[in-house]
């Protein structure tokens, strides 16, 4: 799987703690055990401090804090593990910061565009309707809308966000327990 080791990330306690969760004892195919269920994120502020919305910021490995939460889901199993968003690139191969970019673009600015990447996420969990999928798609390359229209982008984009901070809430309890 090539994973590099750098800075805090430790890919040794990542397995580790990966393996335990996974029916397979052998990294190769635990490895195909696991998939994307949901993300969030939480933010910083301006200067660096508070966190502001969800999360814990622990990955796996012990690196801390993380920003972009991927919660994966065992398919054999049904155990779940909470892994950074650089972590996940390296341990199953995909980057899903496209999801993460798409999310920061809306949080930032409710009237903006959500990119394909999240759409089709959100579509694939049943979170936004054909319909809303549908207009997303069609309107994310226009940058003049409607007043009818830019009042369905904000309300997709608000249901969208209140999916993914309900995802946090869930982690979070679920940490806790």
């Amino acid at each position: 799987m090539g994973y590099i080791e750098s800075g805090s990330h430790n890919f040794a306690i990542l397995k580790e703690e990966i393996l335990s969760r996974s029916n397979s004892k052998v990294w190769e195919s635990a490895v195909g055990e696991w998939d994307l269920d949901h993300i969030f994120t939480i933010e910083r502020n301006e200067e660096g401090g508070g966190v502001i919305g969800h999360g814990y910021g622990v990955c796996l490995c012990s690196h801390q804090p993380i920003v972009e939460h991927c919660v994966l889901k065992n398919q054999a199993n049904g155990n779940e593990a909470i892994v950074g968003n650089v972590c996940v690139k390296r341990f199953m191969g995909i980057d899903y910061s496209l999801l993460f970019d798409g999310v920061s673009r809306i949080r930032k600015d409710i009237k903006k565009a959500a990119n394909s990447a999240l759409i089709q996420f959100v579509h694939a969990r049943g979170e936004i309707t054909d319909w809303e999928l549908g207009f997303l798609s069609d309107t994310k390359s226009k940058r003049m809308l409607s007043a009818k229209q830019r009042a369905a982008r904000q309300r997709i984009n608000r249901k969208i966000l209140v999916y993914l901070d309900d995802c946090a809430i869930d982690a979070q309890k679920k940490s806790r327990d």
